[in-house]
This record gives structure tokens, sequence and C-alpha cells, in this order.
């Protein structure tokens, strides 16, 4: 078992955004075991896949805490919040 459990919970239940629009979410930590850590990042980048070019965006980082000590049954929810990319452009529909 590992010390942790992460799960991230977006604020719409589809998880799809258009570009420029706001994505926002909960990083959800329950600590098994106690933990110190240097912080917690929340890491973004755009891709694409398929048959044609296969590309990626730069990694953005952001800092959802700083160094924290997390005791054993604790669960520390962290907010987030950043603005969609508007490129690259997709054609990719759910057919749900």
């Amino acid at each position: 078992m590992s010390n942790y459990d992460i799960a991230i919970s977006f604020d719409r239940a589809s998880r799809s955004y258009r570009g420029g629009e706001k994505v926002g979410g909960t990083v959800t930590i329950r600590v098994n075991k106690d933990v110190s850590c240097n912080g917690i990042e929340l890491s973004r980048y755009w891709h694409t896949h398929g048959r044609g070019n296969r590309a990626r965006g730069p990694v953005i980082k952001e800092t959802l805490c700083p160094k924290i000590e997390l005791r054993s049954g604790e669960i520390k929810e962290l907010p987030f919040s950043f603005t969609a990319d508007c490129e690259p452009v997709t054609y990719y529909s759910d057919p749900e």
C-alpha cells in the first residue's frame, strides 16, 4: 500500500472545456502513513495524437501547497483553476 492516495475531481462532470474557459477542480490527498513532502504541484500540458503529427506543449506547473507534513488518516483538499489553452485546435468529439 502506498503512503497516500490522490484523486482529481473537476468542476464539470464531462471534463470538457473550450479554449479560454476556466478549468477548475480539487486535488484530494488521503494519507495512509505519516509523510513529509517538499510541496505539491499540479503539472499540465497539451498533446496531440493520432495519425497526424504528434506534439506536446510546454509543461506548466502550479504549486498547490508548499512544504508540508501530513499525518496518517489526514485528508487534504487542494483547489485548482487555470485557463484552458486555445491551441492546439481539436476535431475530436466524444460520442456520448
